[in-house]
């Protein structure tokens, strides 16, 4: 792709923030290139907020023009254009990779960087995203968008498959509870249940019935569709239960990815409805492959047995090495939860992941939440009620695993303490 004066209809939008001196250099090298616009500049991070109200394309974000990384992490979640962040150099190694980290949990942050970058390849980079979200926003009919010199900034909206090779891990489990924190923390949330028979439904909510169910969304796959086959728990918690039986399941996943009933197709639809988080409760083997590739991300349940860590070990190669470039999860996205952890019983935490690390004869995410075995978590359940409702064990066990995912939006848990600190940086910041 040549770089040049050549003018375009719509040039890509930019918003520069950062020390002036970086921000000059940024300006003299994009305003010569008529695929940009700069759209405004900023010099603080005051400036930067109050310049988000804007319409931009892309943001590029020198981290200094923040008083700490505190700042710079309470304001990143207010970002909705496709970012790129670029930290300082003189802090240690250590700290700078805790930093990519954090932000990697923000889908709006496409890259980071630490000093400087390569100016001409990274216009490449800006233009190709923006245009990618231009082109979301078309193909999703225009939804979330904001005009008005330019630009377009489609919702950025986590899909979560949670998925492991092992029945009986708690999956389900974890996607009801998961889904419930999303939906607390402010997030318009959609669960989909994919077995067959789906006991998702009798997990969320005592009003739940196994119908309407994705054979409603099959038999009418449209926006009208979409809406008959949802159940509401409250106003930001909907479920879409799975199927019957395994003969319908089956069928379903048979589908292909361009048929308009296909999963891909109902998450699609889901998005432009503006759900911001969807979770996909996939069942151990068949329709896994349909879930993966729809999902941006993944967690893995395990429980604390050795042929759960051989599972999951293969669990994580078939979705890092057999499907990749079939789905867009990276290994930065997958988060493994040890589940039903009892003391004296099965391996301990450290022993599952050096099993798996063994197996795998690779590096393997760290365990990003443990649960203990709660015996009240059934008791629950036979209720109707789900378990991040009434139990606080097993609350402040899956609250790390909702972290990872979900920034609290600026709110705090009720009491006036916030949900999780991180330290980055080298100070402990609210997340």
């Amino acid at each position: 792709m040549a770089w040049n004066n050549t003018n375009t209809e719509d040039p890509v939008s930019v918003l520069l923030a950062g020390p002036q001196e970086r921000v000059d250099l940024w300006y003299q090298a994009l305003s010569g290139v008529g695929r940009f616009r700069i759209s405004s500049v900023a010099y603080t991070g005051d400036d930067f907020l109050a310049k988000l109200g804007g319409v931009q394309d892309v943001i590029l974000l020198d981290a200094a023009c923040f008083d700490g990384p505190q700042a710079l992490m309470q304001a990143i979640p207010k970002v909705q254009s496709a970012t790129y962040v670029f930290l300082p150099r003189d802090v240690p190694q250590n700290e700078l990779e805790q930093a990519r980290q954090g932000l990697e949990n923000f889908p709006q942050v496409k890259k980071t960087f630490v000093g400087d970058a390569n100016l001409p390849n990274l216009m490449k980079e800006m233009y190709a995203a923006a245009q990618g979200n231009r082109n979301a926003v078309q193909h999703w009919g225009g939804g979330n968008r904001k005009s008005g010199g330019g630009g377009s900034r489609p919702v950025a909206t986590r899909i979560i498959a949670v998925w492991n090779q092992v029945g009986g891990a708690g999956k389900t489990t974890i996607t009801s509870n998961l889904g419930y924190l999303a939906m607390e923390r402010g997030y318009k949330t959609l669960l989909i249940g994919l077995d067959g028979p789906d006991p998702l439904p009798l997990y969320v909510d005592a009003k739940l019935k196994s119908r309407p169910n994705l054979t409603t969304w099959q038999s009418n796959p449209t926006a009208e569709g979409l809406q008959a086959a949802i159940q509401k728990v409250s106003a930001n918690l909907h479920i879409i239960a799975g199927f019957p039986d395994l003969f319908l399941l089956s069928e379903f996943m048979e589908i292909e990815e361009a048929h308009p009933a296909s999963l891909s197709r109902l998450v699609d639809m889901a998005i432009k409805e503006e759900y911001t988080v969807i979770i996909l409760d996939a069942p151990p083997s068949q329709g896994a492959a349909s879930a993966l590739a729809a999902a941006n991300s993944l967690v893995l349940v395990a429980r604390p047995t050795d042929e759960s860590a051989y599972r999951t070990m293969v669990a994580y190669k078939t979705v890092t090495e057999r499907l990749s470039g079939l789905n867009s999860i990276t290994p930065s996205k997958i988060r493994v939860v040890l589940n039903m952890v009892r003391r004296g019983y099965g391996l301990t935490p450290d022993e599952f992941h050096a099993a798996v690390t063994r197996a795998l004869q690779g590096t393997f995410p760290p365990l990003v939440a443990v649960i203990p075995d709660i015996p009240k978590v059934l008791d629950l359940q036979g209720e109707r009620v789900l378990p991040v409702q009434r139990n606080e064990t097993y609350r402040e066990a899956i609250t790390p695993l909702a972290n990872s995912f979900f920034v609290d939006k600026g709110t705090s848990s009720g009491n006036g303490q916030y949900k999780e600190e991180k330290k980055i940086l080298g100070i402990r910041v609210r997340w």
